[in-house]
């Protein structure tokens, strides 16, 4: 094949000074973590639980409230579908919103990519539910006032404030629907994107004086009622604090600020974050970041960062210019301050299932990789890195991961050559040749979008188990 493997580093382990020192106390240097029998499969059935718990919960209680079996006649029969599908809706609302709220036990133990699909997921159903409801709705109150259909919708609207205000927040839903479509979604920035997306708060806040009213129906059972306000309360505590309180708890307590720059290769660079009590600030390997920088014409653009380094008081995160802002990075000064959200991801040991473990980045994707291949414990020979970069001054990072590799025992396979050439590269043959048993290694994988599809489709035909392999999009 084209790809050439310039270099093969694996040695016993030898006394070397490498690695910054641990940040964030025990996390980045903690023992390895090897599950078996559990681990990630069981998480998502567990998850998948509790939701269905709830629409188990929210459907007996409407029946037992009289919600079925309707009363005889077309106008009662849609009214009650309007009804168990407004409740159905509200209750996907509110998990889509919990998916992507930045809740560490959903985001460190499934990854904000696979939160980000489920949340889409979830809004499809969301979409067709509403869309059902104001249907179904209309014609059961049209039937029975005896108006037609259009007549019955605005006359809703205008006589029950509750309904008014529903209707608005379905209109901000398929607001945020569409441009949440893939042409919409490569036409918009991201600083559009997310601010369009905000509108799906406003959207649950508009629905809840009607879907209170709907549970307020059943006036002999007052617990629905204060079921709907309790899990309100609880989705509206997660999103203001995870989202608006940790970053500004992590601003007050650690005062980040950009204090150093340096040009890691060609188009990619390397920021030194500095901060106070830096032993609370959380961090594994391989987890990202989100930094707002304080600075003229940055403060109402946010963008996730990969760790690529840390120490006793500061972090670095590397940057590839692959977009406008990625590109002018380098320009904001340093002592700029800067709202850190985070650390977020699952790409870390947490998922880790076997003592062997390989890791494949490609390109920028070096940089969470890095830290994993730095921290990772294993005997000589248990971690490897197979580095792919169109060419070796593309290599990011490469005098330090000789270091380590020396220092640990650990192997390093350069994998250089074009970037079509991936396909190639990340076949079954070709990977048994590189790692005679892949079988055995847990698989972290970073890098394109493509390469990472490409590389997870050659494992699964080399015979690595779906749970051994563990990719995140740190895109999202």
């Amino acid at each position: 094949m084209s790809v050439t493997i310039e270099r093969v580093v694996s040695a016993p382990p030898v006394a070397a000074d490498v690695a910054e020192p641990a940040l964030g106390g025990p996390a980045v240097g903690s023992a390895p973590v090897v599950r078996r029998g559990y681990g990630r499969p069981l998480a998502p059935v567990l998850l998948l639980g509790v939701m269905l718990a709830n629409v188990v919960a929210v459907t007996a209680g409407w029946i037992g409230h009289g919600g079925w079996p309707p009363e005889y006649g077309t106008a009662s029969l849609f009214t009650a579908v309007g009804q168990i599908t407004a409740l159905w809706g509200t209750l996907a609302a509110l998990v889509q919103i919990l998916l992507v709220a930045r809740v560490p036990g959903l985001d460190g133990r499934f990854g904000m990519d696979r939160l980000v699909r489920w949340h889409r997921v979830v809004g499809f159903s969301l979409v067709v539910g509403l869309t059902v409801h104001m249907i179904a709705s209309g014609i059961g109150w049209a039937a029975s006032d005896g108006r037609g259909f259009v007549s019955e919708f605005f006359a809703l609207n205008r006589e029950h404030t509750s309904v008014l205000l529903a209707t608005l927040g379905t209109v901000l839903l398929l607001v945020v629907a569409v441009t949440s479509m893939r042409f919409a979604r490569k036409a918009l920035s991201r600083e559009a994107w997310f601010f369009i997306h905000l509108l799906s708060y406003a959207m649950v806040g508009l629905s809840f004086p009607h879907i209170v009213q709907i549970g307020s129906d059943f006036d002999h059972h007052r617990w629905t009622t204060y079921y709907w306000v309790s899990i309100y309360l609880v989705v509206i505590a997660a999103v203001l604090w995870h989202r608006l309180g940790n970053p500004v708890r992590n601003h007050r307590r650690h005062r980040f600020t950009l204090t150093a720059t340096k040009v890691e290769a060609p188009g990619v660079l390397s920021l030194r974050v500095s901060g106070r009590q830096l032993h609370r600030f959380p961090v594994r390997p391989g987890q990202f970041v989100t930094l707002r920088f304080l600075h003229d014409g940055w403060r109402h653009r946010a963008h996730p960062y990969s760790i690529s380094g840390v120490d006793d008081g500061s972090f670095r995160v590397t940057v590839k210019a692959l977009g406008d802002d990625s590109a002018r990075v380098g320009q904001i000064s340093k002592g700029t301050k800067i709202v850190v959200e985070g650390p977020y991801g699952a790409f870390t040991d947490r998922a880790r299932t076997a003592p062997k473990v390989l890791l494949i980045a490609g390109g920028i994707g070096i940089t969470p990789a890095r830290l994993l291949f730095e921290h990772l414990h294993g005997e000589p020979g248990d971690i490897t890195l197979l580095y792919r970069s169109s060419s070796a001054d593309d290599l990011v990072f490469r005098r330090e991961l000789d270091a380590i590799a020396r220092a640990k025992g650990h192997g390093i396979h350069y994998l250089l050559g074009s970037r079509t050439d991936h396909a190639e590269t990340f076949t079954p043959d070709s990977l048994r040749h590189l790692i005679p048993d892949l079988v055995n290694h847990d698989v972290y994988i970073c890098g394109p979008a493509e390469m990472v599809q490409t590389t997870v489709a050659g494992l699964r035909r080399a015979g690595v188990p779906a749970r051994r392999i563990h990719a995140e999009d740190f895109s999202l």
